[in-house]
């Protein structure tokens, strides 16, 4: 129970935070780094596929209910992005940063594409090079840059609620 809350506070200070005080910060075109990302990448890696779908899918509800448009869109994406990542909580070793880093701007660039494909394509932009390049590209540099701060907080977090539940500090999947 603890851990779901602490989960959705995280989610909530990501969402408040994306459409606040990182509007302040946007790079380029309206470029702001994906907090909903880093945490649904985290916690798939930390606690598995399972718990990286569930954590996805709930942020990206609440993204889609704050966001407006197409509920469920943003639930699918990110629930995606979390059954992706948690294939990769067999690795998870506490102090590493470059596999969740890499995972971060990897999953970025799949958003990116999902949501160009499903909500651009769909209404005949075709143009794929440009977008790629202005949005894609920036986006998930972007987003992995700040990830190197974020995820030292996050997976400090993780150990801190998760430490008094297991004593082995195995995974629990």
């Amino acid at each position: 129970m603890v851990v779901v809350a602490v989960y959705a506070v995280e989610i909530l200070i990501a969402v408040l935070l994306k459409t606040t005080v990182f509007s302040y910060i946007a790079y380029g075109n309206n470029i702001v780094p994906d907090l909903i990302v880093m945490i649904v990448v985290a916690a798939a890696y930390q606690r598995g596929k399972t718990k990286g779908m569930l954590v996805g899918f709930f942020a990206g509800l609440v993204l889609d209910i704050t966001a407006g448009g197409l509920l469920g869109v943003f639930a699918f994406f990110y629930m995606f992005i979390g059954y992706l990542n948690g294939a990769m909580a067999k690795y998870y070793v506490q102090n590493d940063i470059l596999l969740p880093l890499a995972m971060a701007a990897g999953s970025e660039f799949i958003f990116s594409f999902l949501f160009y494909v499903f909500l651009f394509l769909t209404r005949g932009r075709t143009n794929i090079g440009a977008y790629v390049i202005n949005q894609m590209i920036p986006l998930a540099l972007y987003t992995a840059l700040v990830f190197l701060v974020v995820y030292r907080i996050l997976d400090l977090v993780y150990w801190k609620v998760t430490k008094p539940l297991y004593t082995d500090y195995s995974k629990v999947e």
